[in-house]
């Protein structure tokens, strides 16, 4: 059976709310990210997605329905849920949505008759907690050391409740080391979704989509850099705290 691989929270659906419309996404995302970081890679009901409705039921669907053709699931989280997310202040939103995903979760197991993932869910929602929403995560598969061995490029991706910070941070002979900005600041969506690979093309480290485009790249000579997504084309340099760790 597929392994949960993609978690959403969003809104309902305009057609089943009278038309209108407005974003949760960006809300959850801190949430979101973090939890699937420290969840297995499991099987929950079968599912490869599972959409979070926040909002109330329409009338003619039912709380929980996963498609065994498609290998999705959707949840609606109910009304009240939707009358507590107005209230919530910004700072309030992960610890809000990390009770929504475990809360959920473990419903939509114990609708599946798969409650042996429960220790799973519970295990990977006390992580997030732990880290106060705040994690530096090396991309594997957006870090290389050059064929010369005089670098080490790694490419992280800094979480964080404004949104996410994607930087590159290379590391020459003498361990000297120096970061670059390549998002356009804190931002709700995921490098790897653009980011597919990196190479070394001599001194210069670069990050390609998987149509081979330039998404960024590092001069680790020059100490200069270039990012589609970082308005300001500048080699930023940024501070991350200690306490955040690299896990």
């Amino acid at each position: 059976m597929p392994r949960l691989d993609l978690l959403v929270i969003q809104e309902i659906p305009p057609k089943d709310r009278g038309g209108w419309r407005e974003s949760v996404g960006p809300e959850a995302y801190n949430a979101i990210q973090l939890f699937m970081h420290f969840f297995p890679k499991t099987v929950l009901d079968g599912a490869g997605k599972v959409t979070i409705y926040v909002g109330k039921k329409p009338d003619d669907k039912p709380i929980y329905y996963y498609s065994d053709y498609f290998k999705v699931s959707m949840y609606y989280a109910g009304e009240e849920t939707e009358n507590k997310r107005r209230q919530l202040k910004a700072e309030e939103w992960d610890d809000f949505y990390t009770d929504l995903i475990e809360k959920t979760l473990i419903d939509i197991a114990k609708r599946a008759g798969n409650e042996g993932v429960i220790p799973e869910i519970k295990r990977a929602i006390s992580s997030v907690r732990s880290t106060g929403y705040k994690l530096l995560v090396p991309i594997k598969k957006l870090s290389k050391r050059s064929p010369n061995r005089m670098y080490q490029a790694v490419t992280y991706k800094y979480l964080t409740p404004q949104g996410e910070l994607d930087f590159i941070e290379i590391t020459d002979e003498l361990k000297e080391k120096n970061t670059y900005v390549i998002s356009d600041g804190y931002v709700k969506f995921p490098l790897e979704w653009y980011a597919s690979k990196c190479e070394w093309d001599e001194n210069r480290f670069v990050i390609k989509d998987r149509l081979d485009g330039i998404r960024a790249y590092v001069d680790a000579d020059t100490k200069s850099m270039y990012s589609l997504h970082n308005k300001n084309k500048t080699a930023d340099r940024i501070c991350i705290d200690e306490k955040d760790g690299v896990k």
